[in-house]
Formats: structure tokens, C-alpha cells, sequence
């Protein structure tokens, strides 16, 4: 077998409509070193096998297929270190490329520049590079653009992504890097992009090239963008998974970048936190995180258990007391409105909904177009509320920087009615910690 400098590391599952141009995007590289395409199949269940022995038998000294008889991506659950060690034995490169089969390179000398770079440069670990970013749903694309121009990036910018992700399918990284500390510490959280980063940035230099040389599918059928979009709990789960990454990376590094890992909790956290608008019983919240947290085979139970301890103190109330002062309003008042028709009056809302608690609507301050509606209910203005005043209850649901209008809003409609909740106080307790 000839010497490869380079092995591309390609996983597919269910991608007969991408993996074709994922293949020929590796194969139409120009380079003066030789490399192997070395394509992982988790038992998919539609054509992507077929096509990947097709290009086998074609490029027999260049593409070599890994077949699943059966998904172990369901058989192992979020441990990914099973398939960074099957991958890792049977790339013979030097470097190894990254790219996902619904992923494809844009650019004929992308392995080549980031080849070039690494072997001049041989603190560094790890190269990425600019992408396009396609949304396969809605049809459109855009770059990505995590930084203008050519540089290196620190571990606090890893951790943080202050501009995003780095794109998957631009990582070249050095196959000596990986070790046994990689596959134990860091593969336990459902992905391998991220924790890679994390990694490598604790053991050399990561590399960034402002071109733009492949590009990012997301948002279709089988990806996993849809897959956590579009479930909640997938969300939650994800979401857990990814402060668990932290704390682990934080002990790893023996807190030599706590401050940052702090932080990207804290943002973590706070991401999480819309859901729990789904969530208006803590009883219930506690009961989800438990089914969650036996689904998942509890081991991310300490940060499940952190997260109900978080949704506690953020409202300071028990849980038959979450609404207590909203429910008194209505008890009160015969026409309950929330002012705010944006995402804080929508929160509210929500809660209301998922605990029975009726509304009639929404109000603003400004003018308001005839027939307005917001979440299917009517908006109006504070001075067309069509109900006495002495009547109607006002729940506030305005962002806290706009608070002193909207209370001089409201006394100037003649309004003296209106509640701040223990839930909105929470809510921007969370916003003022991003």
C-alpha cells in the first residue's frame, strides 16, 4: 500500500443525496502528497452503502468503505469514542481531514494550504477555515465568517464561539494528537467536532484561513441540526451534554481556563431557559428531567439535578406558588392583558397556557393596526383597552431596560392595575447573567 500524508475521516448515516458530492469534493483535491478517503457507513438504510462501494471499486487505492451491519450510534447511546477509535485504526495519515457525508469542500487546494501550514508550523494541531453555511430547508446560504482574516485562535474564543461555530468540515488536525485522554474525557457527550476543539487547543495552536473552502448542511431530514431543533427534549439533553463537556474539559485542564468554561455554562444555562416556559409546574420540570435523566442512562445526572435547582432560585418560589401572584391578579380583575407582545410577554404567555390561566390578550403603548393578533390572540393599544380600567389587570411583560417607559405608559392611560411577576424578575436575573 503507498505512503498517504493525509487520510480524509468521512462518517455518513442515510445521505444517498450528499454523499456523491461529498466524494467527489475529497477526490478533487490537488496535491503533491498522496491521501485516503476513508468513509464510515452506521448501517444506513437507503442507498448510501451502494454508492460508497461504487466509488470503492472505482477508486479502489484511494476510497475505503467501513460497513455497519447494525446502527451503533443507537447501540452506544451519546458515547461517540467507539467510532474515533475504529476511525482513527484505520486512518494511516499523518493528518486527518474532517468532513461528515452531508458536508462537501468548495476548494481543489483546501488540503494542500492546510497540509502546508502544519507541516511549517508544527506547534499547531489543528487547521479550520471559513464555510458556507446552507440551509438546506429554507433553500438559502450564507458564509460563515467566524473571523475576517487569517489568524490563530485562543482557547477562550474555542470555548466561548463568540462567532459561532468553527465549520466541522474545514478541521484538519494531526492523528499524533489523539490519545487515550481523548477517547476516556472527552467522546461522552453525543458529538465530536466540539470536544476535538477542546481538545486541541489544550495541546498546541489552532490555525484559522479566512477562505472560504467547503460548505455546511444543515436543517435537512436526517441532520442533526433538525433532530435537536426540532424536539425539546433533544435540546435539553444536548444542552446538558454540553456543560457536562465543560466541567469535564475544566477538570481536565485542571481550571486553566475556568474563567471561559464558567462563563459558557452561564450562556449555556441561559439557552435552556426559554424551554422551561413549557415547564409552568416544577413538578412537572422535575419529573421530565427524571424521565431525561434515566434515558440517558443518568450520566448527566449531576447537571440535570443543577438545573432543577436552577429553575427553583430563579423564580424564589415553591412550585404551587410559581403563578401565585398572577393567579391573584385574575382572581382580582375581571380582564387580565400582558403588556409586552415580544419574547418576554410570549414567556408569560406560555406559562400561563401550560397552567390554565386565561388571558384576553395583549397591549402596547403605541398605536396599534386594526385587527392585530399575537399568538393568536388580539393586540391592543393601552388607551383602546375595550373594558373599564377598574376592571383589567395588567401583567408586565416588558424587557427590563424598557421598564420605566412602560410603567409611565401605563399611569398615563390611567392604568394602576399592573404586575410585575416573580417569574419575569427571574427571567431577567437570567438575561443580566448572559
Amino acid at each position: 500500500m503507498k505512503e498517504v500524508l493525509v487520510s480524509v475521516w468521512c462518517l455518513t448515516y442515510n445521505q444517498e443525496r450528499y454523499i456523491r458530492e461529498a466524494l467527489d469534493s475529497f477526490l478533487a483535491q490537488e496535491t503533491n502528497f498522496d491521501y485516503e478517503i476513508v468513509v464510515h457507513d452506521d448501517a444506513s438504510a437507503d442507498r448510501t452503502p451502494e454508492i460508497l462501494k461504487e466509488y470503492e471499486e472505482k477508486y479502489p487505492d484511494v476510497v475505503h468503505g467501513i460497513y455497519q451491519a447494525e446502527n451503533q450510534t443507537v447501540k452506544n447511546g451519546a458515547d461517540r469514542s467507539w467510532v474515533w477509535r475504529l476511525q482513527a485504526a484505520h486512518c494511516r495519515g499523518k493528518y486527518i481531514a474532517f468532513c461528515e457525508g452531508d458536508d462537501y469542500w468548495l476548494d481543489a487546494h483546501k488540503l494542500q494550504m492546510q497540509v502546508n501550514y502544519m507541516e511549517n508550523n508544527p506547534e499547531c494541531v489543528l487547521t479550520v477555515h471559513d464555510a458556507v453555511k446552507v440551509n438546506v430547508e429554507k433553500g438559502e446560504a450564507k458564509a460563515m465568517h467566524p473571523y475576517a482574516d487569517d489568524c490563530d485562535i485562543s482557547a477562550d474564543e474555542i470555548i466561548m464561539q463568540y462567532h459561532g461555530i468553527l465549520p466541522t468540515a474545514s478541521m484538519v488536525f494531526r492523528k499524533s494528537a489523539l490519545n487515550e485522554d481523548f477517547y476516556q474525557y472527552f467522546l461522552g457527550a453525543g458529538l465530536g467536532d466540539y470536544p476535538l476543539q477542546l481538545f486541541m487547543v489544550s495541546h498546541g495552536k489552532v490555525h484559522y484561513f479566512s477562505r472560504i473552502m467547503s460548505a455546511y448542511r444543515y436543517m435537512h431530514a436526517d441532520s442533526w441540526s433538525k433532530r435537536v431543533i426540532a424536539d425539546s427534549k433533544r435540546f435539553v439533553v444536548h444542552t446538558l451534554q454540553m456543560i457536562w463537556l465543560l466541567k469535564t474539559f475544566d477538570g481536565y485542564t485542571g481550571g486553566k481556563y475556568g474563567d471561559s468554561t464558567a462563563k459558557r455554562i452561564k450562556r449555556f444555562e441561559t439557552s435552556i431557559f426559554p424551554l422551561y416556559c413549557k415547564y409552568a409546574s416544577l413538578e412537572f420540570f422535575e419529573k421530565a428531567c427524571e424521565q431525561y435523566d434515566i434515558e440517558t442512562n443518568r450520566r448527566y445526572h449531576d447537571e440535570f439535578e443543577r438545573e432543577k435547582e436552577l429553575f427553583t432560585q430563579i423564580f424564589a418560589v415553591k412550585a404551587d406558588d410559581l403563578l401565585g401572584d398572577i393567579r391573584r391578579l385574575c382572581q382580582e380583575y375581571r380582564h387580565i392583558y400582558i403588556m409586552g407582545a415580544g419574547a418576554f410577554g410570549a414567556a408569560i404567555a406560555e406559562q400561563m397556557k401550560y397552567s390554565g390561566i386565561d388571558f384576553e390578550g395583549f397591549v402596547i403603548s403605541g398605536n396599534v393596526e386594526e385587527g392585530k393578533t399575537y399568538m393568536e390572540k388580539p393586540v391592543w393599544g393601552l388607551k383602546d383597552i375595550p373594558h373599564a380600567l377598574d376592571e383589567v389587570g395588567i401583567v408586565v411583560g416588558i424587557n427590563l431596560e424598557k421598564w420605566p417607559d412602560a410603567i409611565e405608559s401605563l399611569k398615563a392611560a390611567g392604568i394602576k392595575n399592573y404586575l410585575v411577576s416573580a417569574m419575569l424578575k427571574g427571567f431577567m436575573e437570567i438575561e443580566s447573567g448572559c
